[in-house]
């Protein structure tokens, strides 16, 4: 619950504002497409949608009630904070001074000090620079670390600065030869998805097929087989963002469901990665990134007026 609540009540204070009547009308066609392109509005029946002998479903009062009984761990923040103050070793080797800055940083992000994260991040990426080690998915590892600084940004300077940032590391990550191919799934997916922020959905088409391309061609290699689930998780919620932005909300609920039940795979496997040691993020980020899914598609059900199933939505993530 503690790594999850603030990213969580952050997505969920978005899902009831988009609750309102206002944003549950559908979608206006967007500027590059024409009529025809939108699915037509089904009728609504004449009958209430929701069960009113149910509890009704979570308000904006409701949230406000939840971050005023939250209570932070303290023992944890104290731990949190002295990570983050830690001194550095005494070593001159910039790989053990990128992993100290790193994990610096990660205490930091734990804390939501996101400027001091980017600082910390960038004296590892100086680092890592200096060591020519610019490989590794690990903890101070050049390709983890240049990701997060990319991400970082977007919460810092905003998504037009991000993306610049992600831009940069994918020209950069193309150049390379032998570069670990799963890097680049993350990488499309979170240009889709700025470019849809950006209301840019010419650029963000584009992005989607390289990136559906690019996982056709990983999804061929059995070495693979065990990363399909993270890399088809992150392909169908960019795909259900899209798609949702667009208006064409019926395929954009297929994506976000398939994009969960590959995130439920994903974390299954994810213990079986980290015994083999393969890349295995923590399991609170996978939730995290789970229940978010299920935020989003449950905005797209309300959009279309299903406010029932997306009640039932809602209520999972809360009791997660």
């Amino acid at each position: 619950m503690h790594i999850r609540f603030w990213p969580l009540l952050a997505i969920s204070l978005s899902a009831a504002l988009l609750q309102q009547p206002v944003f549950a009308q559908a979608r206006k066609p967007a500027a590059d497409q024409t009529s025809s392109e939108i699915p037509a509005a089904a009728t609504e029946p004449t009958k209430p949608v929701i069960d009113t002998t149910k509890p009704p479903p979570p308000t904006i009062a409701d949230l406000v009630l939840l971050l005023q009984s939250y209570k932070p761990d303290r023992e944890r923040v104290q731990r949190l904070r002295a990570e983050m103050e830690a001194a550095l070793p005494a070593t001159t080797d910039p790989v053990d001074l990128a992993v100290a800055w790193h994990r610096k940083a990660n205490a930091a992000e734990e804390l939501q000090e996101i400027e001091q994260r980017s600082e910390f991040l960038e004296k590892a990426l100086g680092y890592l620079r200096q060591s020519n080690n610019l490989e590794g998915g690990e903890i101070g590892g050049y390709l983890r670390v240049r990701g997060e600084y990319a991400v970082n940004l977007w919460r810092l300077k905003g998504v037009a600065a991000s993306q610049d940032s992600f831009l940069e590391f994918e020209s950069e990550l193309e150049k390379r030869q032998n570069i670990n191919q799963g890097f680049l799934i993350g990488v499309y997916t979170h240009i889709t998805d700025n470019y849809v922020h950006l209301g840019d959905l010419d650029n963000a088409r584009r992005q989607l097929a390289k990136l559906d391309a690019h996982y056709r061609r990983l999804s061929s290699n059995p070495r693979a087989a065990m990363m399909l689930p993270h890399f088809s998780m992150q392909v169908e919620s960019a795909r259900g963002f899209l798609l949702a932005h667009a208006g064409h909300l019926d395929e954009a609920e297929r994506a976000y469901l398939a994009s969960i039940r590959q995130g439920e795979e994903n974390i299954r496997l994810n213990p079986i990665r980290a015994s083999r040691r393969m890349f295995a993020p923590p399991v609170d980020r996978l939730l995290v990134i789970n229940d978010s899914n299920r935020i989003f598609l449950a905005n797209t059900l309300t959009t279309e007026q299903r406010l029932d199933e997306s009640e039932l939505l809602l209520r999972e993530v809360r009791t997660s």
